[in-house]
């Protein structure tokens, strides 16, 4: 085997022990120059062994020359065949993957680009079975989305791949596996939202949403994996509430699911910003989803010190800027709200706060308002506060349900008729 001098360009021979290594530092003869020579770049490969072939590839990525990354396409399937999967470890993985996707970016050919990725899976797959974590799992993955960047389209049509997706699905339903289904997910959906596809996107390919709902539903039942994957893709809020309304759309059945994904919500949210916030809430109420929001504020209020002032901090920040979400649950929260007071003078000091604060941009006429509580036969004087707050309850109530159309707004002839001697 002849080398190069890549400073004096003085062709030098390799003797035949040196032809076996994987790599080998000789001297040039002329100017002394320190070469690296590479001989498996030249198929001289077969003496080679799994950890000397690691050690040479390292190298060659730290020099990173394009000529040394065109030499290893010719041999690449020599090269692969030579890696042991089962000495392999995941830093091993970083450094031969780096070197395989170099060798795609410079060669660029279909055959070259279709073994590097059987091998990347088939990697993926023995790690798995070595029962490797999932939080490794999921740093291997990242390290390589980074390296592979500059390839991002490629990625994508191999993660989206409908055979791929299948064998994953097939998988998953041998093994029965949530460690398995968190790595899928990684390497697929939080990898499409970190290349800035849309989820809806994803949704155009039906073969990926029947993988989709067999990934989720090895990972759903388990509140911190479900916490993980919603939190991995937390960065877009557009792809995050658009993944929620995905579960709840298609296990909506399952009570114990609804719980878990309430809880993530709401530990999610509590560590984004309140446009954030607001948007997610919004994508979820205007998608059908409400009763999720109203279970999120009815934790919420019970967790919090102040009552009151969670709630119009609440009201302010949320129902004032969901309209459909204001229609459907506001005068259900105002119940809990006010029935979480005990001090039934204080109640009915709150009905009147609430007067203050509700948005008035849709009245009701006066009449329509008049004639709804004159048709209620209340006894305010005769009645202690507690019954005629109660019997309150019943007039929004019916009101409600009867102008479906129109916000519900308490006005003041309202709060004459029910306050009387007892209004405080």
């Amino acid at each position: 085997m002849i080398i190069n001098c890549d400073k004096c360009q003085t062709n030098l021979r390799l003797k035949q022990d040196h032809v076996m290594k994987a790599y080998i530092k000789v001297s040039c003869l002329k100017c002394n120059n320190i070469i690296i020579a590479f001989p498996f770049l030249s198929g001289h490969i077969n003496n080679v062994s799994h950890l000397s072939l690691i050690s040479a590839i390292q190298i060659i990525n730290k020099q990173g020359k394009e000529k040394q990354y065109i030499a290893a396409s010719i041999v690449l399937e020599e090269i692969i065949q030579k890696i042991n999967l089962k000495e392999l470890n995941l830093k091993q993985a970083v450094i031969v993957f780096e070197f395989l996707f170099k060798i795609i970016k410079y060669s660029n050919t279909q055959k070259n680009i279709k073994s590097t990725y059987d091998f990347y899976f088939k990697c993926l797959d023995c790690f798995l079975e070595k029962k490797i974590s999932e939080t490794k799992l999921h740093y291997f993955n990242n390290e390589l989305l980074l390296i592979n960047r500059d390839n991002s389209l490629g990625y994508i049509e191999q993660i989206t791949d409908e055979k791929r997706l299948q064998f994953f699905s097939k998988k998953l339903l041998e093994h029965n596996d949530s460690n398995r289904a968190l790595t899928y997910f990684f390497i697929t959906v939080s990898n499409l939202n970190m290349l800035n596809m849309k989820f809806d996107e994803i949704l155009n390919k039906s073969y990926f949403i029947e993988f989709l709902k067999i990934c989720l539903q090895y990972i759903i039942p388990y509140k911190k994996y479900l916490n993980k994957i919603l939190k991995d893709v937390s960065n877009n809020e557009i792809f995050f509430s658009q993944l929620i309304v995905f579960i709840l759309d298609n296990f909506k059945k399952d009570i114990t699911y609804q719980k878990h994904l309430i809880y993530c919500i709401k530990n999610i949210m509590q560590l984004k910003s309140d446009s954030w916030a607001l948007a997610v809430r919004k994508s979820i109420a205007e998608s059908g989803h409400s009763n999720i929001l109203f279970q999120e504020f009815l934790i919420l209020l019970n967790e919090s010190k102040s009552s009151t002032i969670f709630f119009w901090n609440y009201y302010d920040s949320v129902f004032s800027n969901i309209e459909i979400y204001w229609k459907n649950y506001f005068i259900k929260a105002v119940y809990i709200f006010i029935k979480s007071n005990s001090n039934v003078i204080y109640q009915n000091y709150i009905i009147f706060y609430i007067q203050s604060k509700i948005n008035n941009n849709k009245d009701i006429t006066l009449k329509q308002l008049t004639q709804l509580i004159e048709s209620n036969d209340i006894d305010i004087f005769n009645n202690d506060p507690k019954t005629v707050i109660n019997n309150s309850y019943k007039i929004i109530d019916q009101f409600y349900n009867e102008e479906k159309n129109v916000k519900p707004t308490i006005i003041n002839k309202f709060f004459k008729k029910i306050g009387g001697k007892n209004g405080k």
